[in-house]
């Protein structure tokens, strides 16, 4: 929809204040709406993760799980797993806390089978391969960001070319 665009716009360009009430103005609409307000709960932990705000986004975090149940649709899942990722980013590149971004990548892992979009897949795959490079296991390294690339260089150009240089860097470092 409309306004998830406007709230990825402005989390890409780093206006998490635009983005924090354009994601307010939606929730007043879709409150009853699960797969909505899953993804108004992934909008903010983005945004408190740009904020660095733990606090906030786990609070945030539990929401969104306490959200999902079995049954619910994909699309709310696809947030889900999406947040844990979200978070794990957040552990590497802020945090440098490889284990803790691991833990969170497992755990979408674990539900991946069950609920994940093939995209979602390839993403999982992709961040492994991420954490694994950060803590120099290359070869793990490698493994995850082979195996997502056929999924990612299909679905996404731009998260290609970053996965392109993750396996460069990678091969570089071995």
């Amino acid at each position: 929809n409309l306004i998830s665009k406007f709230i990825q716009i402005y989390l890409n360009i780093e206006k998490t204040d635009e983005a924090f009430e354009s994601i307010k103005e939606a929730e007043n609409y879709i409150k009853d709406y699960k797969t909505g307000m899953a993804f108004v709960y992934k909008y903010l932990i983005a945004i408190y993760v740009n904020k660095d705000d733990f606090r906030e986004i786990e609070k945030q975090y539990l929401k969104l799980s306490e959200l999902l149940k079995p049954g619910s649709e994909n699309k709310a899942w696809d947030a889900y797993l999406a947040s844990d990722l979200t978070i794990a980013d957040y552990f590497i590149t802020k945090k440098k806390q490889y284990e803790s971004a691991l833990k969170y990548i497992e755990h979408a892992r674990s539900l991946a089978p069950k609920y994940a979009s093939k995209y979602m897949l390839g993403s999982i795959d992709y961040m492994s391969g991420e954490a694994y490079f950060a803590i120099q296991q290359y070869d793990k390294a490698l493994f995850y960001l082979k195996k997502a690339e056929p999924i990612v260089k299909e679905d996404d150009p731009q998260a290609y070319s970053w996965l392109k240089n993750a396996l460069s860097k990678t091969y570089a470092a071995q």
